[in-house]
């Protein structure tokens, strides 16, 4: 039983070329998925919202909303337990409707666009000034 080399060079090709197209099919839905976060760190400017619910717990997260006009998306703003206790301000009463700038990394919370606050310096006025000494509404 010879195989004949034309026949197995035909068949090898055409498995080839199915695996190539099935890779590139592959990394593009990888890439589609992925395309709203970023690896590296962002700042969004906007006005901080509160949850729709309103409710806010004592022993869990903060999560608070900004919206992210670059990449058309509510981002929640997240403040950890521990990071929450260890803020010179009550972040609730401070930041819900002013507007602020958030700098962090865009990640997922809860599968949804977010910004962990790990460090209060990551919150800032539009001008700059850190957020316990404002005073206005900006």
């Amino acid at each position: 039983m010879a195989i004949n080399l034309k026949q197995y060079l035909k068949a090898y090709m055409k498995n080839t070329i199915y695996l190539l197209i099935f890779t590139v099919l592959f990394s593009l839905h990888t890439s589609a998925q992925n395309k709203n976060y970023t690896s590296g760190t962002t700042t969004i400017c906007s006005l901080v919202s509160e949850s729709d619910a309103g409710n806010i717990a004592k022993d869990g997260p903060l999560i608070l909303y900004m919206h992210d006009s670059v990449q058309n998306q509510q981002v929640e703003i997240v403040f950890p337990k521990l990071m929450r206790n260890k803020m010179s301000y009550n972040p609730y009463d401070k930041l819900v409707n002013q507007t602020v700038c958030i700098t962090g990394r865009l990640s997922k919370y809860n599968n949804a666009p977010a910004i962990i606050i790990s460090n209060e310096n990551q919150i800032k006025t539009k001008s700059g000034e850190q957020v316990n000494r404002m005073t206005a509404n900006y």
